[in-house]
């Protein structure tokens, strides 16, 4: 997987006429650490770090780890709603429950990422619930989301969205939670939060709608968080067993 990633990396800088620093830059991360990630200095970018890199270079995640043979998930056709490809389930969304990003890219699966007319604009990519969280919302645990981000970070706007994918940030320690949250706008407040059943949804307050300045989906909370939203939710799948 190091090398499809570090050639895919390198085929998109070429192709956008982009170096390794500029990319970096543009994607809000260190500046050496698209050049780590192509020479193998850095072998366990996170999720997090993949999709922001996806965005600057115009790609899908599952392109860049070599899951897919484009670098855009779906063709601008008519057919869009018909297309689809098998991809990588790239993250596992819980709420509550934090931990420290994973050393390499884990898999949860493979599934069916069906295409959307809004893809030649986004990257999409597939997640899959890891509990009840959202459950009041009629989304399940073991259900299949789809998510989408523009391409173009600027073009997002957090408050047009009913549920987003995005990492809860907690430094120190250096902690991580991924989850699917419901986005609500009241008095000129974002709040993010959970909806289970029976029990008391995990609230989430941005302390200014607007992002961190140069971070167009980096979010600050008024518990001295980080939000990063990954996507917002387009599609749910679900799969019934044989009875």
């Amino acid at each position: 997987m190091e090398n499809t990633l570090s050639n895919r990396i390198k085929a998109r800088l070429d192709a956008l006429n982009m170096n390794a620093t500029q990319a970096a830059v543009l994607s809000e991360l260190g500046k050496t650490a698209v050049r780590d990630i192509i020479v193998g200095k850095s072998k366990s970018p996170t999720v997090a770090t993949l999709a922001r890199l996806a965005e600057t270079l115009q790609c899908t995640v599952s392109y860049l780890v070599g899951d897919a043979d484009h670098p855009q998930a779906f063709r601008s056709s008519d057919l869009e709603m018909q297309d689809f490809q098998i991809a990588d389930v790239v993250g596992l969304l819980r709420s509550g429950i934090f931990q420290k990003p994973p050393k390499e890219l884990v898999s949860y699966g493979r599934n069916v990422l069906y295409g959307h007319p809004i893809a030649p604009e986004h990257g999409l990519t597939l997640f899959k619930m890891g509990d009840n969280s959202m459950a009041g919302a009629g989304i399940l645990e073991g259900d299949i989301i789809t998510v989408a981000m523009p391409y173009n970070e600027k073009d997002f706007a957090l408050y047009k969205h009913k549920y987003v994918v995005g990492v809860r940030y907690v430094v120190p320690p250096g902690l991580e939670e991924l989850s699917l949250r419901e986005v609500a706008l009241h008095d000129g407040v974002i709040k993010l939060f959970t909806r289970p059943l029976g029990q008391q949804p995990d609230l989430i307050e941005l302390s200014s709608s607007d992002p961190v300045q140069g971070a167009p989906t980096l979010f600050a909370t008024t518990e001295d968080h980080g939000f990063s939203v990954l996507g917002y939710l387009i599609r749910v799948t679900r799969d019934f067993p044989d009875v």
